[in-house]
């Protein structure tokens, strides 16, 4: 039977899609992929095995709009094919699925706007951990988070050894977000959000990660101080429900102000206190976000720093500031390029396990992309990709990733 909330759901979109006339033009845009990637690390481990994945990819964009409605849909999905891998076992080809869902609907005051997604895929992962050499069972996975001390008593125990298991983790996600907005006078607004999302692994207790839920809502107040000028007030509240370690519970008031400076530059900056708390412990803090987008001649550029809360794959919550960085230019009306750039230190936010140490991890990654368009339907584009992860104990790991693509999207059919 379907719970409380999915019948809640279905009840917003069932609400959201009533004002879309089957009348109205429905727009549709397919579009394929092909692409090869030769990964110089493609587990991103100590180990560096190369290897070369070619891709298929392909998706169906679909859109229906009216004066008061707008719904929109995205079907897509890929297969992976990996070659010349030169690690100890062969990776299996993998493929994927993704259905995303977006719709609005306007009433003579408000809008109800609702964001689904699903989404199954594959990770990649190589991870340490420690054998027993009498039995040959595996005792203790190294890269979940696991005290040096208990590592170290084990490993005084005797007849154990340290190995490297190679994986491919199946996962599926789904988030579901419905938003609610209304007009409280021609300066003022009211708007109140929520957000689920779940992510499961299949087999996880054999691949040592942790299935997870989390739910999240807010509430904020808008108002418009002038022409270039905006400030928000945003109260918020969450919880992160893995399956087997604490819960945690996140409150936080952040205060924005977004303003125009010119007409090519927006910037807008949020910060406030945020309380993390589990059973074992608890954190006070600050949540900041700081955005800068910026309009050239021939380019658009935008910049964002934050400090947010991740999930990670052991079920902790990890407090993660994050740098992210895009630009976007044409040199030409056929030769377009792009660079994408950031990095993140993330650290466990509270404890959620009583053996557990600080998952301290840095990464930093930059993709400059070239694409030229032989004809209005099919394009070429080249990228590289430059990733470097550091962990807690000083070790560092870098990968490379160059990679080439054939796409053909059709011109956009209406019917």
């Amino acid at each position: 039977m379907l719970s409380w909330f999915h019948k809640r759901t279905l009840c917003a979109l069932a609400t959201l899609t009533a004002g879309v006339s089957a009348q109205a033009a429905w727009e549709f845009n397919p579009s394929v992929q092909v692409a090869a990637d030769y990964e110089d690390n493609v587990n991103v481990s100590e180990n560096e095995e190369s290897a070369i994945a070619q891709s298929l990819r392909a998706q169906l964009r679909m859109r229906n709009t009216t004066p008061n409605a707008e719904f929109a849909a995205i079907l897509g999905g890929s297969y992976d094919d990996y070659s010349s891998y030169d690690g100890d076992v062969d990776l299996e080809d993998s493929d994927s699925q993704f259905l995303a869902l977006s719709g609005n609907r306007k009433f003579q005051q408000a809008t109800l706007r609702l964001d689904a997604r699903a989404e199954r895929d594959v990770l990649l992962r190589r991870r340490g951990v420690i054998f027993d050499g009498f039995t040959g069972n595996e005792i203790l996975d190294l890269s979940g988070p696991t005290s040096d001390d208990i590592i170290d008593d084990l490993l005084n125990e005797g007849d154990l050894d340290v190995r490297t298991v190679e994986e491919q983790i199946e996962r599926e996600t789904i988030s579901v977000s419905p938003n609610f907005s209304v007009e409280l006078s021609e300066r003022s607004e009211l708007q109140a959000s929520y957000r689920y999302s779940q992510t499961e692994y299949d087999n996880a207790d054999a691949f040592a990660v942790e299935d997870n839920e989390s739910h999240n809502a807010s509430l904020s107040f808008n108002y418009l101080l002038s022409e270039r000028d905006m400030l928000r007030v945003v109260a918020g509240a969450g919880r992160f429900e893995p399956d087997e370690s604490l819960e945690v519970d996140t409150y936080e008031l952040l205060l924005e102000w977004r303003r125009r400076v010119s007409e090519t530059m927006v910037v807008s900056v949020a910060a406030g206190p945020r309380r993390t708390e589990s059973d074992l412990e608890e954190q006070t803090g600050v949540a900041y976000r700081v955005r800068v987008d910026r309009n050239f001649a021939n380019a658009t550029l935008f910049a964002v720093a934050e400090r947010s809360l991740y999930p990670s794959l052991f079920g902790e919550h990890l407090e993660t500031d994050r740098i992210s960085l895009g630009i976007r230019g044409a040199f030409s009306e056929r030769l377009t390029w792009n660079i994408s750039a950031g990095g993140y230190n993330a650290e466990t936010a509270v404890s959620v396990n009583s053996n557990a140490s600080d998952n301290e991890q840095e990464s930093y990654y930059i993709t400059p992309l070239l694409q030229w368009a032989a004809t209005p339907s099919i394009s070429v584009s080249a990228s590289y990709t430059y990733e470097r992860y550091k962990r807690g104990d000083g070790s560092s790991i870098d990968a490379n990733t160059v990679g080439l693509a054939l796409s053909y999207s059709p011109q956009q059919r209406v019917r």
